[in-house]
Parts: C-alpha cells; sequence; structure tokens
C-alpha cells in the first residue's frame, strides 16, 4: 500500500516536471532564436518538394517558401516595430501596412493571409515534434504563427524589454498574450495599476 502511494507520487511529479518543460510562454517564444525548415513531397510523383523555411532573429521573422523549386516567396515580419507591416519579396520588396483589422482585400491583408496558411499547410501540418515543445520544430512552427499572427492581426506590438506570461488561446488558434512588468520598471507598474487584471497589458494597435 505504502508503495503504491509512493510510486503514484513519483508518477505525479515526474508528469508534473515533463509537463511544464513542454510548455512555452510568450517570453520563451519572444527571446528564442531559431532557424528552421519543413518540406514535403508533392504529387504528381513525389519527385519535388513544398520547402517552407522560418529564421527568427530576435524581432525578426524571415519566411521563405518554395514551391515545385521554381517558385519561391519570401515575408519579413518585424513584430516588435512600429507602424505593422508586411515586407514580402525574394528580391524587390513590397512594403504593406496595416490599417485596422482585415475587412477587405487589401495588398496587406492578402499578403498576411497567405503568409499565415503558408505557414500553416506547409509547415504546421509536417512539423514533426509536439508543438508546446519550443526545441521541436513544430513547437517553433506554432511559436512563429502565433506572434506573427497577434502582430499582424490583433495589433500586439511585442518588446524585448518586457516579460510576457502564457499565450491565451482563442477558438480561431489566435492569441492574446497577457504581460507583466520587469520589477525595476517602475514607469510600466504604474501604467498596469489602472488597468483591470484581466485587461491585456501588451500595447495594440487598430
Amino acid at each position: 500500500m505504502v508503495f503504491l502511494k509512493y510510486s503514484a507520487l513519483v508518477s505525479l511529479i515526474i508528469f508534473s516536471v515533463t509537463g511544464k518543460s513542454s510548455t512555452f510562454s510568450v517570453t520563451d517564444c519572444l527571446n528564442r532564436n531559431f532557424d528552421t525548415e519543413v518540406s514535403h513531397k508533392i504529387k504528381p510523383f513525389g519527385l519535388l518538394k513544398n520547402i517552407l523555411a522560418v529564421k527568427k532573429d530576435k524581432c525578426v521573422f524571415t519566411v521563405k517558401q518554395e514551391k515545385y523549386k521554381y517558385l519561391k516567396k519570401q515575408w519579413t515580419v518585424d513584430i516588435c516595430r512600429e507602424p505593422i507591416h508586411i515586407k514580402y519579396g525574394v528580391s524587390a520588396v513590397d512594403v504593406f501596412k496595416r490599417d485596422g483589422r482585415c475587412i477587405s482585400s487589401s495588398d496587406f491583408c492578402q499578403s498576411f493571409s497567405k503568409l499565415l496558411k503558408s505557414i500553416e499547410d506547409d509547415g504546421l501540418i509536417f512539423a514533426p515534434g509536439e508543438r508546446e515543445d519550443l526545441s521541436s520544430v513544430h513547437g517553433q512552427l506554432h511559436c512563429s504563427f502565433l506572434l506573427i499572427k497577434s502582430y499582424l492581426e490583433d495589433g500586439v506590438v511585442y518588446s524585448r524589454n518586457k516579460q510576457y506570461g502564457a499565450f491565451r488561446q482563442r477558438e480561431d488558434y489566435g492569441v492574446k498574450p497577457s504581460v507583466t512588468s520587469k520589477p525595476n520598471d517602475i514607469s510600466d507598474e504604474v501604467s498596469e495599476s489602472t488597468e483591470s487584471a484581466d485587461t491585456e497589458s501588451t500595447e495594440s494597435i487598430e
């Protein structure tokens, strides 16, 4: 009986430790740099591949997509920079600025939609590993998807000088990140004291 109780306690501790280690916060995601790639064979004969490569350097995401070897696309998104925008193009670069939520087929909205679709269809569907594990390809693409989506869709401009909490999932696979100030950041503490405990502290531009 004592042995069973001891075994149950050990199992609970192991589960708790592994559970925590496989889940990352907004800050974990924001501070992690990576360069990852996913590929999968395509029809009709499986001789060619679709390739999705995502590089994260601090706040800057560079997403490259290659279809049928010759069709190449590239998006660059700096989630810590205003005004909110997308840079699109491999050689010549177009810049599309955000003007509120996407309710029309503007260049920004079309580019934003194609970017997320590329990460989903050629990345998240085929990436190996667990999405909660930031050391896996799946976890890194999941991190990329959440940060890019919240920046471009919700207007959340991030800062590497802030400490953020957990991602708060929405039904549409979006995110509403919570934020807490660093202990010595007095200006942020004063600002946050005027907000309710349930209000996001990230900056949002509509």
